[in-house]
């Protein structure tokens, strides 16, 4: 909620020597919020990932708020890394999928923006599975929207969840 302790938590990491950031999202970021999270933040430099926590979330207008401070910055859009996930229960991403692959394809080429997400389970072959069976939910529902394979793979990001015996 208090996008200033975000953003002073995010340099205390940097300094720290984290390569990536990853903020959660339960409300709506437009321009101006998203500039006060990065402020001091480059993210052609450092991997920024939004986890879309609110089931009401609109990651493609995200991803378009993104793509100004880019733009504004005059930054490479093709220097910029980073994802967006969102959370199960987000109806609405369905309804501008495709908007937002493509819109990353074009604008934000780097950016993953079909999450792959893998729970917890005591067998490491359902993990195994589930991240298959998403992947190919993707690649099928995509491919049909008339993307290439490529595309989709590209800009996919599995996420596994570790414990202490991931080695």
């Amino acid at each position: 909620h208090d996008l200033t302790a975000a953003n002073k938590l995010a340099h205390k990491a940097l300094a720290a020597g984290a390569e990536s950031l990853q903020f959660f999202i339960d409300e709506p970021l437009g321009d101006h919020r998203l500039e006060g999270l990065l402020d001091g933040v480059n993210p052609a430099e450092t991997d920024v990932r939004f986890y879309e926590a609110n089931k009401n979330a609109s990651p493609a207008g995200l991803l378009h708020h993104l793509h100004h401070l880019v733009n504004k910055r005059k930054l490479a859009p093709a220097s910029v890394r980073g994802a967006i996930n969102w959370s199960e229960e987000a109806t609405v991403v369905q309804d501008d999928l495709e908007e937002l692959l493509r819109f990353a394809m074009e604008h934000l080429p780097a950016f993953r923006v079909l999450p792959v997400n893998v729970k917890a389970k005591d067998d490491p072959a359902e993990e195994l599975r589930s991240m298959l069976e998403q992947l190919d939910h993707w690649l099928v529902t995509m491919t049909q929207a008339g993307f290439s394979a490529q595309a989709v793979l590209d800009h996919s990001q599995v996420l596994l969840t570790v414990n202490s015996n991931y080695f």
